[in-house]
């Protein structure tokens, strides 16, 4: 055994000549002792400070010869004059401490001290051992405690370098063929190594960081947020290590500002922790430390090994930094290599958001540097629409999700749209999201709002950008699809949308994934980013194949080499679509070259009914149900999910929550390995089941909306060749649209069917939407084809109401007669009192009042039967227009009573307030206007709870009418007042003009003219400026109460000067105040 010899140096003298001295202990004794001047203890300062400035811009210099004359130095300055007292101890060599706690002597290049007779530098020769104690004792404490088993754990972190990656690929690299366990750190940050020490407990801690200085104390700089550092003191550091029982830590980097802050902190660091080694040089010197440390050796044969080679590697005539142990223990193993302990690697998997199948990622690696920069910018504001670019399977979707999930910690309302190859991204299905989101935020009245069929989808759309404006909505957009030729995105509503979108950039938020930039807006403003991703890193990409515990063995005992992985990344240039799998099938003992030799390997693993029924499911292009996969497969639900979990081992299918899905970079690959006819039944169970979850009302399950449910379920069908089912799906689909008023997605959605077989059912549809949008004459032709492609009532119908919107209404009479005939031969009376409901509307137009009515009654007797207590009540209300028409007011009364008591028991509110508003106009025209009064009152209260303000306005407006003419001034001047607010946030021109004439006449009729007057101008000029016909009545009334009041042309014309600049001010309040302050 060696002899272990202490050299304890500490400062003496007085504080105007202080002076080191120096005692040397061995065998328990002090073999030799000697004080330094004060000269020479400053040239101990001085030989510390040059050394440590040779290597303060780097990890080598041009200063070999120099450094040889520092190590002399020392010899000369500690060791000649005690030599000989010194000499047998240490001839043989010997185990040598640098104790003190002067941290320049601690720093001073010891390895580089050459004894006589030796033919090495002390840290050179293998006979030797050297460390440093940052204590003045003069013996190294016993360690304690058992060394823990094996294997070498080792946890690295790049935190600040320079480059980071070229860090990781040095550990990477070293590690190759090591008896070790390897983690390396994704993030760089403090928090990120405090989680991993206490999940991996690694025996080693490797951290290549920065030393800095803050307030003259030594910090070690971990990645903070954005671009910013997180400078730790040495107590945090040690604190975070000494919760997972470490053993060493390893600080090393090419030091570019103060590589004496390293030494410090090392220092401080071996006061909590066993070891501590500072190692001012690059990563990729380290293989043989760890090389020496995996198999067995104890720390300073390691430290020995790779000085040697690390001198080795030097460049002539250059000298490389060395590390540096300091400990304050005889510690000597670091792990016990006789007991061994397994190691299970957990990976910090993403999940993607509900309802999406993109954005899963096993381990979410390799972005570092694209979330540093993203995060703040979204965070900050800095950045505030963010456009993800890039080829297929680069990670856009993952990436999106990490960012989403990022932001919905800070408050935002997370809104996202996911699209797959059989249902694409659409305004439509946006504002159907958007329009669920605000129903289940208590914002029932936004919802119904968006989904008005009376609104224009652009102006909803608006609407909806206003609310995303003013709230804290952040929407995702997954996979907008563009057009090959022209790059624009294919959804000219969506395209508009996306264009407002970022025209908003300042106050609305959005993230969107796609192949290129939009050729919508070639040019982004200034807070709308493209982010153009491309593949991984090879150090990321290295680091998540050797993830997988069969990779890391075969890594370990040298199975695959590193060259192979370095390949596996050019091969893919760095995609990480089919990285998961690849990895899976290196672990497994393969070694495929491309992502097919992978699927191939992993493939041929499972068993005959598990391939199939793995084929079958890769249909989907969602997430399904335990369920889902059962009715793709074929199989029993709980063999399906055994099948599953199997799939998942191999990185074939993935859990996102209680729903599993199938890889979409895969897919094509698998679906690949059926035979045709099996591949349609796959499909056709598929969408069997998707289409009855939906008929169920039970699409929640799998996240998604009954839309898109039966739109993934249309896809499938398709796919099958079941055009018929296809089609079927498709006229649910239609119905809901139409409903909502999605005309233009219809016939969209009808095309594509019509493209493949010509059918009467989506002619009917392209038909129908076409006339939802006004297009009567493209209507009719489509409804002329759907008729000859096979007269069904429907399509007869349909032309009937072409023909009628066009005003031929002799071709209408006639083809609703044939509607009428087919519906009554097929025992269809629902068709028949449509065809009847037709020909009655004809009637009505030639004034033919009284057929008009005897048709009315047949349908109101059909849909008595038929029991639609809605279609009777809408009925009894036509039928009183009629009799509105005849001048028979008390009969219409009856009927509008009648349908006012029916809709009372249905509960529709808003039919029932716009009863009680007919029932109150006839009440005014029978002189009872008390009664009508009272029926324009019950009317409003429905309008204020339903939120609607333009019938509250209409209501308001007549109420006013009735109390201006009962003489009660007040109370019709508040109603005017409110109608006028109403119309004035609802930009009606026309009614707000109406407003101002009523409110003007109440001026009048108060004996006030000249404030009476400014306010029928005002609603002259309103009208004028819409070209309304109604200018006609109003202006000769402001004409004539301008000539009593003996207006020259001059105060006419100051008047409505004076009248137009108080509407531009505000709205005309000003004026309204003014006659309401005068009466008061």
């Amino acid at each position: 055994m060696r002899e272990k010899i202490i050299l304890s140096i500490v400062e003496a003298g007085t504080p105007a000549a202080r002076a080191f001295a120096l005692r040397v202990f061995g065998r328990s004794r002090c073999i030799a002792e000697q004080a330094l001047t004060p000269v020479e203890s400053q040239e101990v300062r001085e030989i510390a400070g040059q050394y440590v400035s040779l290597l303060g811009k780097g990890c080598s210099t041009d200063a070999r010869d120099y450094l040889d004359i520092l190590g002399a130095g020392i010899f000369r300055l500690f060791i000649e004059r005690i030599w000989q007292q010194l000499k047998s101890d240490v001839s043989e060599g010997a185990d040598i401490v640098v104790a003190s706690q002067i941290p320049e002597v601690l720093q001073l290049p010891w390895e580089r001290l050459k004894l006589p007779g030796s033919s090495a530098e002390m840290g050179f020769d293998e006979r030797f051992s050297l460390r440093r104690m940052p204590s003045a004792s003069e013996s190294l404490q016993a360690a304690s405690g058992e060394p823990r088993p094996g294997p070498l754990r080792i946890l690295f972190m790049a935190c600040e370098p320079l480059d980071y990656e070229t860090e990781e690929i040095g550990m990477l690299q070293a590690a190759e063929g090591l008896q070790a366990a390897l983690e390396i750190c994704d993030a760089g940050s403090f928090e990120e190594l405090r989680r991993r020490i206490q999940a991996f407990r690694p025996h080693l801690v490797h951290l290549v960081c920065q030393g800095k200085r803050s307030n003259g104390q030594a910090r070690i700089s971990f990645q903070g947020e954005g671009f910013g550092e997180d400078l730790r003191s040495p107590e945090e550091l040690t604190a975070a290590l000494a919760g997972g029982q470490v053993q060493s830590l390893l600080i090393g980097g090419c030091q570019v500002e103060d590589p004496s802050a390293l030494d410090e902190i090392c220092q401080a660091a071996a006061h909590h922790l066993p070891l501590a080694v500072g190692w001012n040089g690059p990563t990729k010197m380290v293989r043989s430390f760890y090389s020496a440390l995996a198999s067995g050796s104890d720390i300073d044969r390691a430290l020995y090994t790779a000085r040697r080679d690390a001198k080795s590697a030097c460049e002539p005539g250059r000298i490389c930094a060395l590390p540096v142990l300091y400990a304050l223990t005889d510690k000597s193993l670091i792990f016990d290599q006789k007991r061994q302990e397994e190691y299970l690697y957990m990976p910090a998997g993403q999940q993607p958001l509900p309802g999406m199948t993109e954005g899963y990622a096993e381990n979410l690696i390799g972005r570092r540097a694209d979330l540093k920069r993203l995060r703040v910018a979204l965070r900050e504001g800095a950045m505030r629409s963010l456009i993800i670019t890039g080829p297929k399977g680069c990670g856009k979707s993952a990436l999106a999700t990490r960012l989403v999930l990022d932001l919905a910690t800070q408050g935002y309302i997370p809104l996202y749209l996911y699209s797959s190859e059989s249902n694409s991204l659409s305004a439509v299905r946006l504002l159907e999201a958007f329009a669920g989101a605000l129903a289940g935020a208590d914002q029932a009245d936004e919802a119904a709002g968006l989904r008005d069929a009376g609104v224009a989808l652009k102006a909803r759309l608006k609407r909806m950008l206003d609310i995303i404006r003013q709230s804290r909505f952040l929407l995702l957009l997954d996979g907008l699809a563009l057009d090959e030729r022209s790059g624009r995105i294919k959804d000219a509503d969506l395209a508009g949308f996306y264009h407002e979108m970022l025209r908003e950039a300042d106050t609305c938020r959005m993230i969107a994934t796609c192949p290129s930039l939009p050729e919508d807006v070639p040019t982004l403003p200034s807070k709308a980013w493209e982010w153009r991703l491309t593949g991984l890193s090879e150090a990321a990409f290295v680091r998540f194949l050797l993830q997988d515990e069969g990779v890391a063995e075969r890594y370990r005992r040298g199975e695959i080499a590193y060259k192979d992985l370095h390949e596996q990344h050019s091969s893919v240039a760095g995609l990480p679509a089919c990285l998961a799998q690849t990895r899976r099938a290196l672990g497994s003992g393969f070694k495929p070259r491309v992502c097919d030799d992978a699927l191939s390997g992993l493939y041929a693993t499972l068993g005959q009914q598990s391939r199939l029924a793995l084929s079958r499911t890769a249909v989907y292009g969602i997430a399904v149900s335990p369920a889902g996969l059962a009715g793709a497969t074929g199989l029993d639900e709980k063999r399906s999910l055994d099948l599953a979990r199997e799939w998942q081992k191999l990185s074939l299918a993935y859990a996102a929550g209680d729903l599993w899905a199938i890889p979409s970079s895969i897919r094509p690959w698998l679906r690949g390995n059926l035979k045709p006819e099996e591949l349609m039944n796959a499909h056709r169970a598929a969408a069997d089941f998707l289409g009855s979850l939906a008929g169920m009302g039970r699409s929640g399950e799998l996240g998604i909306t009954r839309l898109d449910c039966l739109l993934e379920a249309r896809g499938g069908y398709l796919e099958a060749g079941e055009l018929e089912a296809a089609g079927d799906v498709t006229s649910s689909i239609s119905g809901f649209l139409e409903r909502h008023g999605y005309y233009q997605e219809i016939i969209r959605l009808n095309e594509e069917i019509l493209s493949k077989e010509m059918h009467s059912v989506p002619m009917i549809w392209m038909a129908r939407s076409l006339l939802g949008q006004g297009r009567s004459k493209e209507a009719e032709e489509w409804y002329s084809k759907a008729v000859d492609a096979g007269p069904e009532a429907a399509a007869c119908h349909g032309l009937g109401t072409a023909y009628f919107r066009q005003g031929e209404y002799d071709l209408a009479r006639s083809s609703f007669e044939r509607a009428a005939e087919i519906s009554s031969a097929a025992s269809d009376p629902v068709g028949e009192a449509a065809a009847l409901h037709g020909l009655a509307a004809i009637d009505m137009e030639k004034n033919e009042n009284s057929s008009a009515q005897k048709r009315l009654q047949q349908v109101l007797e059909i849909e008595e039967t038929l029991g639609d207590l809605q279609g009777v009540s809408d009925l009894l209300q036509e039928m009183a227009s009629i009799d509105l028409r005849l001048k028979d007011h008390k009969a219409a009364r009856e009927k509008l009573q009648r349908s006012l008591e029916i809709l009372k028991r249905s509960g529709n509110h808003r039919a029932e307030a716009s009863a009680l508003f007919n029932l109150a106009l006839i009440d005014i025209e029978l002189g009872d206007l008390e009664l009508a009064a009272g029926g324009f009152r019950e009317s409003l209260a429905h309008r204020r709870i339903l939120g609607d303000r333009r019938g509250e306005a209409a209501v308001l407006h007549n109420l006013g009418q009735i109390e201006a003419q009962a003489g009660e001034i007040e109370k019709a001047r508040v109603d005017f007042r409110d109608a006028l607010r109403a119309y004035q946030e609802l930009e009606d021109k026309s009614g707000e003009a109406g407003a101002f004439f009523q409110l003007g006449a109440l001026e009048v009729q108060q004996n006030r003219i000249t404030e009476g007057l400014m306010l029928m101008a005002l609603s002259a000029m309103i009208l004028r400026s819409i070209g309304s016909p109604d200018l006609g009545q109003v202006e000769p009334v402001v004409e004539r109460l301008a000539a009593w009041l003996h207006y020259s042309p001059e105060q006419f014309q100051e008047m409505i000067r004076r009248a137009t600049q108080e509407y531009r001010k505000d709205g005309g309040w000003g004026l309204v105040k003014a006659g309401e302050k005068k009466n008061g």
